[in-house]
C-alpha cells in the first residue's frame, strides 16, 4: 500500500523548478514526499544535475513520475 507523507507540500500545476538548483527541465516528482528535483545528465552533457536520483539514495522513496 502507497502512503503519501502529509508534509503540507502542494504541488503548482506550472513553473517547476529543481528545488536544489533551479532547473526547468528534465524534473522528477517524487510520489511519497512531493520532492521535485533534476534527473541526471544526458549523454551529451545536458539534462539535470543528478539530484533526484541523489534523493532516491538518500530517503530511499522509490516511486517518482518524469514531469
Amino acid at each position: 500500500r502507497l502512503q503519501q507523507l502529509n508534509n503540507g507540500r502542494k504541488i503548482p500545476p506550472i513553473g517547476w523548478k529543481c528545488e536544489q538548483c533551479d532547473l526547468t527541465e528534465n524534473l522528477w516528482l517524487n510520489l511519497t514526499d512531493g520532492a521535485i528535483l533534476c534527473g541526471r545528465k544526458f549523454f551529451d552533457g545536458t539534462g539535470g544535475n543528478n539530484h533526484a536520483a541523489e534523493h532516491y539514495y538518500k530517503k530511499k522513496y522509490p516511486l517518482a513520475v518524469k514531469l
